[in-house]
């Protein structure tokens, strides 16, 4: 998902292709928590709700100090959200490794692909579905693959205390 580690993570993210890839074979996988769960046994369902994890914020953000624990399955149960980033998050005991690990296998399991090309968009809700990209050689020409995000927030006020000033970034 995109911004495991912030308090403000948007609820949606955009995914726009300004330029594909030379083979025109390099794909968005999108996994769904909806379908994932029901590859997951009750138990390490359980484990994911526990506070143990945490998630590390990316270089592009400065870097910094980890999340407090958190669960990765949070709010609903039988519908939960799910706050991962696979390369960020990591567990503090080897019970939420093995169900981190569990969980990375059943997104990919029913992971799909999307080959988006030029103008096209894909939304991802942030909530319930996380994203990645398969393999690809750049050639680092200047016209590799060049997808843009854009982050949405359904709520822009609930995040007016983090907004300097009241303006339009997050920090």
């Amino acid at each position: 998902m995109e911004n495991a580690f912030h308090p403000n993570r948007p609820d949606y993210v955009g995914l726009l292709c300004l330029r594909g890839d030379h083979s025109g074979r390099a794909g968005t996988l999108v996994s769904s928590i909806r379908e994932a769960v029901r590859l997951i046994s009750d138990e390490v369902l359980e484990e994911l709700r526990r506070p143990v994890f945490v998630t590390e914020p990316p270089p592009s953000f400065g870097g910094g100090d980890s999340t407090p624990v958190h669960a990765v399955l949070e709010g609903d149960p039988e519908d939960p959200n799910v706050r991962v980033d696979f390369h960020a998050t990591r567990a503090l005991d080897d019970t939420g490794k093995a169900a981190l690990e569990r969980l990375r296998d059943a997104f990919l399991d029913v992971a799909s692909e999307l080959v988006l090309r030029s103008g096209e968009m894909a939304f991802v809700d942030n909530r319930l579905a996380i994203h990645g990209r398969t393999a690809f050689t750049p050639r680092y020409d200047g016209r590799d693959r060049w997808l843009h995000r854009t982050f949405v927030h359904l709520d822009h006020r609930r995040t007016r205390v983090h907004r300097p000033g009241g303006g339009p970034v997050l920090s």
